[in-house]
């Protein structure tokens, strides 16, 4: 997705140039006429404004190719990246975590880790297939249900 935002935007900022600075002709909009000169120079900041997304985007796209997203499960804490850019991963015990939420967003699924006033996200594309993600999310269930067996933990997992 990150990559065909890259390949959009990298094609608007080209046509941008293009019909800016190529085309040095006067541009008619509904409200207003640009002269060629100031054709070039509007036409020349949207494309400076264009190009920081683009190079994000592909930035984005080397990330998620690259980056590692390891989630371990141990006997008394789970280890999972900070978040989606990161290198760095966060350690959270299971008798810290006070809530677990499932949520189904068009294709996109997220298991939600509350803990320490804070909320940690697993996306599926963490995991190699949806099994491997439906059994992290069960055993994730389980073993946080065996740590805070003495009280009752608040979770929406429909």
């Amino acid at each position: 997705m990150f990559f065909a935002c890259f390949l959009l935007t990298a094609a608007i900022s080209f046509s941008l140039y293009y019909f800016g600075v190529m085309a040095k002709t006067t541009v008619h909009f509904k409200f207003f006429t640009l002269e060629p000169f100031a054709a070039i120079i509007f036409f020349s900041l949207l494309m400076f404004i264009t190009v920081p997304t683009a190079l994000f985007c592909l930035y984005a796209t080397y990330r998620g190719l690259t980056l590692s997203q390891e989630v371990t499960l141990t006997d008394t804490y789970i280890r999972t990246p900070k978040n989606g850019f990161s290198t760095i991963h966060r350690t959270i015990r299971y008798d810290d975590i006070y809530g677990i939420n499932y949520q189904k967003v068009g294709a996109q699924e997220i298991i939600s880790i509350h803990h320490h006033n804070q909320k940690t996200e697993l996306l599926k594309q963490m995991c190699r297939n949806k099994a491997e993600f439906e059994s992290l999310r069960e055993n994730l269930v389980k073993r946080v249900d065996d740590a805070t067996s003495d009280w009752k933990m608040p979770r929406n997992l429909t």
